[in-house]
C-alpha cells in the first residue's frame, strides 16, 4: 500500500458519558455516538468503531508481510498474535479466550 491512511490515527478509545460514546484519537475527540435504541450492543459496537486503527494496522502488517523476514509459514505464530490482539480490543475478550487461541 502507497498511502497513508486518511482517517483520524490510532489508537481510539470509547469514552462512555451514560447517554453517549465520545470516539477520542488524536488527542481529541471527533465522533458522538448516540443510540436511537439502547441496549447491551451499544458498547460492543463502540469498541469495535474504537479498535478500527488497530484492525487496519494488523491487517496491513499482515497483507504488506510487516511481521519478520522469514515466509509467512514461519511466522504464522506472529500473526495470530496481531489477529488476536486486534481482535480482542475489538471485542473486549482477553487473548486467552478468543476461540481458536493458542
Amino acid at each position: 500500500m502507497s498511502t497513508e491512511p486518511k482517517f483520524t490515527p490510532g489508537p481510539w478509545r470509547d469514552n462512555p458519558d451514560g447517554k453517549h460514546h465520545e470516539l477520542v484519537g488524536d488527542g481529541m475527540w471527533f465522533a458522538k455516538l448516540r443510540w436511537t435504541v439502547t441496549g447491551p450492543r451499544n458498547s460492543a459496537d463502540a469498541r469495535l468503531i474504537a479498535a478500527a486503527p488497530d484492525l487496519y494496522a494488523a491487517l496491513r502488517n499482515i497483507y504488506e508481510g510487516n511481521l519478520g523476514d522469514e515466509p509467512w509459514q514461519a511466522n504464522y505464530d506472529k500473526i495470530r498474535a496481531v489477529a488476536r490482539a486486534a481482535l480482542s480490543k475489538a471485542t473486549a475478550v482477553g487473548h486467552s479466550n478468543l476461540q481458536g487461541a493458542a
